[in-house]
Protein backbone atom coordinates (compact mmCIF):
# COMPACT_ATOMS: atom_id res chain seq x y z
CA UNK A 1 0.00 0.00 0.00
CA UNK A 2 1.39 2.89 -1.07
CA UNK A 3 1.75 6.35 1.49
CA UNK A 4 -0.38 8.20 -0.58
CA UNK A 5 -3.03 5.37 -0.40
CA UNK A 6 -2.55 4.98 3.75
CA UNK A 7 -3.04 9.20 4.34
CA UNK A 8 -6.21 8.82 2.04
CA UNK A 9 -7.71 5.65 4.36
CA UNK A 10 -6.34 7.58 7.60
CA UNK A 11 -8.49 11.00 6.38
CA UNK A 12 -11.40 8.55 5.58
CA UNK A 13 -11.29 7.09 9.06
CA UNK A 14 -10.60 10.30 10.84
CA UNK A 15 -14.47 11.00 11.76
CA UNK A 16 -15.29 7.74 13.01
CA UNK A 17 -11.95 7.86 15.05
CA UNK A 18 -13.97 10.69 16.83
CA UNK A 19 -16.93 9.22 16.97
CA UNK A 20 -16.04 6.04 18.19
CA UNK A 21 -15.76 7.64 22.09
CA UNK A 22 -19.19 9.01 21.63
CA UNK A 23 -20.76 5.99 20.38
CA UNK A 24 -19.42 3.78 23.12
CA UNK A 25 -20.21 5.95 25.99
CA UNK A 26 -23.81 5.96 24.37
CA UNK A 27 -23.88 2.05 23.82
CA UNK A 28 -22.74 1.67 27.25
CA UNK A 29 -24.86 4.45 29.42
CA UNK A 30 -27.68 4.62 27.18
CA UNK A 31 -28.62 1.82 24.45
CA UNK A 32 -27.64 -1.01 26.72
CA UNK A 33 -29.64 -0.06 30.02
CA UNK A 34 -32.73 0.79 27.62
CA UNK A 35 -32.30 -2.64 26.27
CA UNK A 36 -32.17 -4.45 29.63
CA UNK A 37 -34.97 -2.28 30.88
CA UNK A 38 -36.82 -3.67 27.83
CA UNK A 39 -35.63 -7.19 28.61
CA UNK A 40 -37.01 -6.94 32.03
CA UNK A 41 -40.47 -6.01 31.19
CA UNK A 42 -40.34 -8.71 29.22
CA UNK A 43 -40.04 -11.45 32.43
CA UNK A 44 -41.26 -11.69 36.19
CA UNK A 45 -40.26 -13.13 39.06
CA UNK A 46 -42.05 -16.41 39.72
CA UNK A 47 -42.00 -17.87 43.59
CA UNK A 48 -42.48 -20.80 45.01
CA UNK A 49 -43.44 -21.55 48.51
CA UNK A 50 -42.52 -18.95 51.19
CA UNK A 51 -40.25 -17.81 48.70
CA UNK A 52 -36.93 -18.60 51.03
CA UNK A 53 -34.32 -20.99 50.02
CA UNK A 54 -32.41 -21.28 46.82
CA UNK A 55 -34.66 -21.53 43.78
CA UNK A 56 -37.54 -20.12 45.71
CA UNK A 57 -37.45 -17.22 43.49
CA UNK A 58 -36.79 -17.41 39.25
CA UNK A 59 -37.12 -15.22 36.78
CA UNK A 60 -39.63 -16.75 33.70
CA UNK A 61 -40.78 -15.26 30.49
CA UNK A 62 -44.30 -13.28 30.96
CA UNK A 63 -44.75 -11.75 27.34
CA UNK A 64 -46.90 -8.86 27.31
CA UNK A 65 -48.67 -9.30 30.62
CA UNK A 66 -46.59 -6.63 32.42
CA UNK A 67 -48.00 -4.26 29.87
CA UNK A 68 -51.06 -5.48 29.65
CA UNK A 69 -51.25 -4.88 33.55
CA UNK A 70 -49.89 -1.04 33.39
CA UNK A 71 -52.44 -0.35 30.41
CA UNK A 72 -55.08 -1.65 32.13
CA UNK A 73 -54.01 -0.06 35.36
CA UNK A 74 -56.84 2.43 36.77
CA UNK A 75 -53.97 4.37 37.99
CA UNK A 76 -52.99 4.62 34.84
CA UNK A 77 -54.27 7.80 33.40
CA UNK A 78 -54.56 9.39 36.71
CA UNK A 79 -50.67 9.36 36.76
CA UNK A 80 -50.33 10.44 33.59
CA UNK A 81 -52.25 13.73 34.19
CA UNK A 82 -50.71 14.51 37.09
CA UNK A 83 -47.27 14.36 35.29
CA UNK A 84 -48.64 16.37 32.42
CA UNK A 85 -49.70 18.80 35.07
CA UNK A 86 -46.39 19.16 36.26
CA UNK A 87 -44.89 19.83 33.36
CA UNK A 88 -47.30 22.49 32.12
CA UNK A 89 -46.21 24.14 35.51
CA UNK A 90 -42.53 23.42 35.15
CA UNK A 91 -41.51 24.03 31.55
CA UNK A 92 -43.10 27.34 30.58
CA UNK A 93 -41.71 28.54 33.84
CA UNK A 94 -38.42 27.33 34.24
CA UNK A 95 -37.73 27.98 29.81
CA UNK A 96 -39.52 31.81 30.37
CA UNK A 97 -37.35 32.55 33.87
CA UNK A 98 -34.55 31.29 31.70
CA UNK A 99 -35.12 33.24 28.69
CA UNK A 100 -35.59 36.05 30.96
CA UNK A 101 -32.69 36.00 32.58
CA UNK A 102 -30.71 35.46 29.72
CA UNK A 103 -31.82 38.71 27.85
CA UNK A 104 -31.45 40.70 30.94
CA UNK A 105 -27.85 39.49 31.49
CA UNK A 106 -26.52 40.12 27.57
CA UNK A 107 -27.95 43.93 28.03
CA UNK A 108 -24.44 46.46 28.04
CA UNK A 109 -25.66 48.03 31.55
CA UNK A 110 -26.05 44.80 33.63
CA UNK A 111 -23.78 45.13 36.50
CA UNK A 112 -22.18 42.33 38.16
CA UNK A 113 -22.48 40.21 35.45
CA UNK A 114 -20.08 37.34 36.24
CA UNK A 115 -21.56 37.35 39.90
CA UNK A 116 -24.94 37.36 38.88
CA UNK A 117 -24.88 34.24 36.07
CA UNK A 118 -22.96 32.00 38.69
CA UNK A 119 -25.67 33.02 41.19
CA UNK A 120 -28.55 31.34 38.78
CA UNK A 121 -26.69 28.73 37.94
CA UNK A 122 -25.55 27.35 41.11
CA UNK A 123 -28.88 25.79 42.05
CA UNK A 124 -27.99 23.50 39.19
CA UNK A 125 -24.72 22.36 40.67
CA UNK A 126 -25.81 21.61 43.97
CA UNK A 127 -26.33 18.10 44.78
CA UNK A 128 -29.55 16.20 44.89
CA UNK A 129 -29.08 14.90 48.43
CA UNK A 130 -28.53 18.40 49.68
CA UNK A 131 -31.04 20.17 47.81
CA UNK A 132 -33.67 17.61 49.42
CA UNK A 133 -32.65 18.32 52.77
CA UNK A 134 -32.69 22.15 51.93
CA UNK A 135 -36.39 22.27 50.52
CA UNK A 136 -37.49 19.62 53.25
CA UNK A 137 -36.32 21.95 55.81
CA UNK A 138 -38.45 24.67 54.14
CA UNK A 139 -41.28 22.82 53.56
CA UNK A 140 -41.41 20.74 56.54
CA UNK A 141 -44.18 22.64 59.00
CA UNK A 142 -42.14 21.81 62.22
CA UNK A 143 -38.93 23.23 61.41
CA UNK A 144 -39.37 25.39 58.40
CA UNK A 145 -39.09 29.14 59.20
CA UNK A 146 -41.76 30.92 57.01
CA UNK A 147 -44.08 28.38 59.03
CA UNK A 148 -43.05 30.09 62.06
CA UNK A 149 -43.60 33.50 60.56
CA UNK A 150 -46.87 32.61 58.97
CA UNK A 151 -47.48 31.44 63.00
CA UNK A 152 -46.11 34.58 64.31
CA UNK A 153 -48.55 36.93 62.10
CA UNK A 154 -51.54 34.49 62.30
CA UNK A 155 -51.82 33.81 58.63
CA UNK A 156 -52.63 30.25 57.39
CA UNK A 157 -50.86 27.64 56.87
CA UNK A 158 -50.49 25.70 53.67
CA UNK A 159 -49.61 22.29 53.63
CA UNK A 160 -47.25 22.01 50.88
CA UNK A 161 -46.36 18.21 51.06
CA UNK A 162 -50.54 17.39 50.43
CA UNK A 163 -53.14 17.89 47.25
CA UNK A 164 -53.14 20.44 45.25
CA UNK A 165 -50.11 22.86 46.83
CA UNK A 166 -47.70 19.71 45.84
CA UNK A 167 -47.40 20.49 42.51
CA UNK A 168 -46.64 23.84 42.95
CA UNK A 169 -43.99 22.31 45.82
CA UNK A 170 -42.55 20.32 43.24
CA UNK A 171 -42.49 22.35 40.42
CA UNK A 172 -40.74 24.95 42.29
CA UNK A 173 -37.90 22.82 43.20
CA UNK A 174 -37.56 21.46 39.81
CA UNK A 175 -38.10 25.92 38.35
CA UNK A 176 -35.07 26.33 41.26
CA UNK A 177 -32.96 23.88 40.28
CA UNK A 178 -32.89 24.07 36.31
CA UNK A 179 -33.46 27.74 35.45
CA UNK A 180 -29.80 28.39 35.31
CA UNK A 181 -28.70 25.35 33.04
CA UNK A 182 -31.39 26.41 30.79
CA UNK A 183 -29.94 30.23 31.56
CA UNK A 184 -26.95 29.44 30.51
CA UNK A 185 -27.21 27.28 27.10
CA UNK A 186 -29.15 30.21 25.80
CA UNK A 187 -27.16 33.12 27.51
CA UNK A 188 -24.41 31.25 25.43
CA UNK A 189 -26.30 31.30 22.04
CA UNK A 190 -27.26 34.86 22.54
CA UNK A 191 -23.55 35.69 23.32
CA UNK A 192 -22.49 34.11 19.96
CA UNK A 193 -24.58 36.04 17.67
CA UNK A 194 -21.92 38.65 16.19
CA UNK A 195 -21.82 42.02 16.93
CA UNK A 196 -22.87 43.26 13.15
CA UNK A 197 -25.94 41.28 13.39
CA UNK A 198 -26.84 42.98 16.28
CA UNK A 199 -25.71 46.68 14.97
CA UNK A 200 -27.56 46.10 11.94
CA UNK A 201 -30.76 44.72 13.87
CA UNK A 202 -30.60 48.03 16.32
CA UNK A 203 -30.62 50.16 13.15
CA UNK A 204 -33.92 48.16 11.97
CA UNK A 205 -35.44 48.77 15.39
CA UNK A 206 -35.48 44.97 16.20
CA UNK A 207 -34.93 43.33 19.86
CA UNK A 208 -32.19 41.22 20.74
CA UNK A 209 -35.10 38.56 21.16
CA UNK A 210 -36.08 39.23 17.70
CA UNK A 211 -32.32 39.21 16.36
CA UNK A 212 -31.79 35.46 18.51
CA UNK A 213 -35.03 34.23 16.47
CA UNK A 214 -34.01 35.16 13.12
Amino acid sequence: MTKARRRSYGVKGAPYAFLLPATVLFALFFALPIGYALWLSLHKVQVSGLGLGAGARKEVWAGLDNYTDALTDSELLGGALRVVGYGAIVIPVMLGLALLFALMLDTDRVRLAPFTRLAIFLPYAIPGVVAALLWGFLYLPDVSPFYFILDKLGMPQPDLLDGGPLYIALSNIAVWGGTGFNMIVIYTSLRAIPAEVYEAAKLDGATPLQVALR
